[in-house]
């Protein structure tokens, strides 16, 4: 349970960062402000990693 709980925290903190427009082909059109802001970038996979594991760090 702890380690979902981490996996969601991360996910929803890289919400900002995705661009699910160009993952999806325009079927879901959504960009993120952050990935916007780097031209349409998407790092959110990077960025939920990075987090979810210093969570885990932390508690652990």
């Amino acid at each position: 349970m702890e380690g979902t709980a981490r996996y969601i925290i991360g996910l929803l903190i890289s919400v900002p960062f995705m661009n699910l427009d160009a993952a999806t082909g325009g079927l879901i059109p959504f960009i993120g402000p952050v990935a916007n802001a780097l031209g349409g970038a998407d790092i959110s996979y990077f960025i939920s990693f990075i987090v979810a594991s210093m969570i885990y760090l932390i508690i652990t």
